[in-house]
């Protein structure tokens, strides 16, 4: 006998050991890896590589165990269908992982298969031996190519996403190996009376290369549980990307709740602020016999702002369901609601004298918007005003044009004024909802952070420029651009 034949004799069961315990850590980390919920479709079978990982385990520990306390037929028999068992699950994992990316296998043939190995080996002398080869020939091998061209095919069809996670080495070293893998156990069987079987089998092949196939096989089994374990990262990559969402989801919802507090007390401090200004102008005129004809007119405002603060409780609810779920937009004209929206400027600031001044603004224009329209243009208006310290005159030019860029076509809104100017490091945090500094001094923050989503909403753009380049004391320039509907 061959000395290196003869030592691989002694210490097969040492290598049953390491193939088994291969299969075992394999099996138990597939299935112990969180997959709940995941968006990769090879989640919903891996299951099935896990069991034949499992029961193939058990399988090769028996067989080590009959090595080293002698032959049990009983435990012998029971440790070839086990085997057998495993082969169902590794070519029903290869089935479906072909069905993962649109190659279907009829799951007929197995049992088809079966049906005919079985017949074809009752007419055979040893029908253990011919089961053996060919449920490796027909069972086996098609289960570990389906499997291994399965995670070629399954890399190309998630590569998007794959990509990003850098696993390709891993999938693709667990197809190849699942394909010499295939070849060593499924290919390489015991020797038998019929082609190829009595040419090319683990005998044939020891004397080939004087290393039992066993040997090989535990390799490819090593390099694939190592493959496979690093294709696993996928899931940890989902679950991480699960935490860090949910993380931001609540942080969100906690900047959230503030945010609308404090939308809801600018906005309403503001209706409040014109409806007592209304009623210090009524204390007034009414000892004025002369001017008791504009009560009424004082009346209105007055009831006016009180709607507006009604409507502003109703916006609030709104603008929350925002965050919630897209926007339903429809096609609205601008024209009533944009001169709406500068009467009721003026009458807010009914102490100071406010000229606006409109440009362009004609009765076709349309843009893709929803109720909230009305209030950009409040916000943007009352900001222009109430940050103008000229007690002569606040002056407010806005001009109004319809613009087209990269096919999209757009109503371009410029709202000019004269006052105090946005600081450059100001302007890119002007918007962002979670900005606070000086809010509770200055209020402009709140405003045009309800401004910001809105136009986001409807999928526009809104910016801050100097209103004279470089120098932002001169006044600020407020560009709006939103769809044309």
């Amino acid at each position: 006998m061959h000395p290196i034949y003869e030592w691989f004799q002694n210490n097969l069961d040492f290598v049953f050991f390491v193939y088994g315990m291969t299969f075992l850590i394999l099996g138990l980390s597939i299935l112990l890896q969180p997959k709940k919920g995941s968006q990769f479709k090879l989640a919903r079978i891996l299951w099935l590589f896990a069991c034949y990982c499992l029961i193939h385990s058990l399988s090769d520990f028996i067989n080590m165990g009959l090595l080293i306390k002698g032959q049990d037929e009983t435990l012998y028999y029971f440790a070839k269908i086990l085997t057998y068992l495993s082969f169902i699950f590794l070519f029903e994992f290869g089935r479906n992982l072909l069905r993962l990316v649109n190659k279907n296998v009829d799951w007929r043939i197995l049992p088809i298969i079966f049906f005919i190995i079985i017949s074809v080996s009752l007419f055979y002398n040893n029908f253990w031996v011919n089961i053996d080869i060919f449920i490796g020939y027909f069972v086996r091998v098609p289960g570990g190519v389906m499997g291994g061209v399965g995670f070629f095919f399954y890399y190309k069809h998630e590569k998007d996403r794959l990509d990003l996670l850098k696993v390709k080495k891993y999938f693709y070293v667990t197809g190849a190996t699942l394909l010499i893998w295939t070849y060593f156990c499924g290919i390489i069987r015991s020797k038998g009376d019929f082609f190829p079987a009595n040419i090319l089998n683990s005998e044939s092949f020891f004397l080939f290369t004087n290393v039992p196939v066993y040997l090989f096989r535990s390799i490819c089994g090593l390099i694939i549980a190592w493959a496979l374990i690093g294709s696993l990262k996928i899931f940890d990559w989902e679950v991480k990307k699960k935490l860090i969402e949910s993380e931001k989801k609540y942080r969100e919802a906690y900047y959230l709740a503030n945010f609308y507090k404090d939308l809801f007390a600018h906005d309403m401090n503001n209706i409040l602020q014109a409806i007592i200004s209304s009623a210090d102008f009524y204390s007034i005129f009414r000892n004025d016999p002369e001017k008791l004809k504009k009560l009424g007119d004082i009346a209105e405002v007055a009831r006016n702002h009180a709607r507006r603060g009604a409507s502003l409780v109703s916006n609030v609810m709104k603008l929350s369901k925002l965050d919630e779920k897209e926007a339903e937009l429809r096609s609205i004209e601008i024209f009533d609601e944009f001169n709406k929206s500068v009467e009721h400027t003026v009458s807010t600031f009914q102490e100071r004298n406010v000229k606006i001044d409109v440009n362009g603004l004609s009765k076709d224009m349309k843009v893709l918007s929803n109720e909230l329209l009305i209030d950009i243009f409040d916000n943007l208006l009352n900001n222009a005003v109430k940050y103008n310290d000229n007690e002569k005159e606040v002056k407010v030019d806005v001009d109004i044009s319809k613009i087209q860029e990269e096919d999209m076509l757009y109503i371009k809104f410029e709202f000019t004024d004269y006052g105090m100017g946005v600081p450059d490091e100001r302007k890119e945090t002007l918007f962002e909802k979670s900005y606070n500094k000086d809010i509770s001094q200055r209020g402009m923050g709140m405003g045009l952070s309800l401004v910001k989503k809105i136009v986001d909403k409807y999928g526009g753009k809104i910016w801050v420029e100097d209103r004279v380049k470089g120098d932002y004391t001169k006044g600020s320039n407020f560009v709006v651009k939103l769809q044309e509907a």
